[in-house]
């Protein structure tokens, strides 16, 4: 349970110090906002639409998989139910969102640098992470993904 623990806060230090160091690099360095008409606004948008598929995400792991999005205790069950029928990463998808929110609205250039890292991060992370699920899931894993887009759902 400690090592949950302990897993748990970095996840959280992962997606919240980034946030803060292009906060800081930006006022350390007198780099300009950036500011365009209802930045505010569309900032907490995504940030919201970033925590509602970080949430539904881990809440369908929860329901359909009888596990969670956490390493120590993964979904027992593959799931493809709810959240999962539209996006096979939801939570990741929701992490990106809500950085860019961020950058939004903190009018932070490197806030929006940030998130293009976690992006570039997540490609590799998520590659590695889905030849691990095809191993775990075999040809239901690989079936789904040929389905399911992996970050932008079809409406």
């Amino acid at each position: 349970m400690e090592r949950a623990k302990i897993h748990t806060f970095l996840a959280t230090v992962w997606y919240v110090v980034p946030i803060f160091i292009g906060i800081y690099v930006d006022f350390l360095f007198g780099l300009p906002k950036i500011s365009f008409a209802f930045d505010y606004i569309f900032g907490i948008f995504l940030i919201i639409l970033g925590a509602f598929a970080v949430y539904k995400g881990t809440v369908d792991l929860i329901k359909y998989g009888k596990g969670s999005p956490h390493p120590y205790f993964p979904p027992k069950k593959f799931v493809k139910e709810g959240i999962y029928k539209k996006i096979r990463h939801p939570i990741y998808l929701g992490w990106i969102l809500s950085t860019f929110g961020s950058a939004f609205y903190f009018q932070s250039i490197s806030v929006f640098e940030a998130a293009f890292m976690i992006i570039i991060f997540l490609y590799f992370y998520v590659n590695a992470e889905e030849k691990n699920l095809e191993k775990v899931f075999g040809k239901k894993y690989i079936e789904y993904r040929k389905k399911v887009p992996s970050f932008i759902p079809k409406f």
